[in-house]
């Protein structure tokens, strides 16, 4: 990727995962014309990619230290102008494939972490979505980690395989994409 207006942290991304065959130069284009300039969800793709399409659990140890970046120019700039004028119309726009699929990349990324953390020898979960009429169903490793309710955004806990707690414990729409109750586990229990 040669193109000036892309940050150079998603250029580092795109060009680790070529690299390491996660994806090829055809799938870049495919998503480059998916998700156009909205970069957050192009480097969310490519970062469940690492997670669930691949076998060996070493790709996304090479790529969540490039995602870590940036996400790190995202909040908090590299000292380029503006960083935030990359995202501007994309946080305005966001519909709900989108924002799931950033809240879903960021349930693997949590519970990757945990697992890398403090079982570093033992393989990272799998996890899966099944889409309902009313709720998206997260699950991890055969069991109900969240629910997501399509009609306006809601995480919740789930109370059984087929349905969800009272009471959202956050919302993709939100700044936190809903991640800012999520655990390892699933969302926290309510105080």
């Amino acid at each position: 990727m040669d193109r000036f207006d892309i940050p150079e942290t998603v250029k580092a991304i795109i060009n680790k995962a070529v690299e390491i065959n996660l994806i090829d130069s055809i799938q870049v284009y495919v998503l480059a014309d998916t998700f156009g300039s909205n970069y957050t969800a192009l480097v969310d793709q490519i970062v469940n990619y690492a997670y669930n399409n691949r076998h060996v659990n070493s790709d996304h140890k090479v790529i969540c230290p490039l995602y870590d970046e940036f996400h790190k120019m995202l909040n908090y700039g590299d000292g380029s102008p503006d960083v935030t004028e990359f995202f501007e119309d994309e946080v305005e726009e966001v519909d709900f494939d989108t924002a799931f699929q950033i809240f879903y990349n960021g349930c693997i990324r949590i519970n990757h972490n945990h697992s890398v953390e403090n079982y570093p020898n033992v393989a990272v979960d799998k996890f899966s979505v099944n889409k309902g009429r009313r709720y998206m169903k997260v699950v991890r490793r055969g069991s109900v980690y969240c629910f997501v309710d399509r009609t306006n955004g809601d995480v919740l806990k789930a109370a059984s395989w087929n349905a969800p707690a009272k009471h959202a414990r956050g919302n993709i729409f939100d700044e936190d994409n809903g991640l800012g109750s999520m655990g390892e586990f699933g969302p926290a229990y309510l105080r």
